[in-house]
């Protein structure tokens, strides 16, 4: 008869570097997160931008007829772009 001793190491309850790794992943997903954030803030401001100078264009086109209409313009476009 031939013994065979095994034996079996003690279980891990966690795995080595297991919370590291959770930690920066977790601080990478939350890094993306701000930079998309970020970048929908500025396509939102750039079509604001964007918005205010085709308001500007018409105003231009209709401050020869009345200046005042275009004035109202000019500052609606002022408040359209810091909104």
């Amino acid at each position: 008869m031939t013994l065979i001793t095994i034996h079996a190491p003690a279980q891990i309850s966690e795995p080595r570097g297991a919370r590291m790794a959770v930690e920066a992943v977790l601080a990478l997903c939350g890094a993306v997160a701000a930079l998309r954030r970020g970048l929908a803030r500025h396509r939102a401001y750039r079509g604001r931008l964007a918005e205010a100078a085709q308001v500007r264009a018409m105003a231009r086109e209709i401050a020869g007829h009345d200046p005042r209409v275009a004035a109202e313009l000019y500052a609606a476009a002022d408040r359209h772009e810091r909104r």
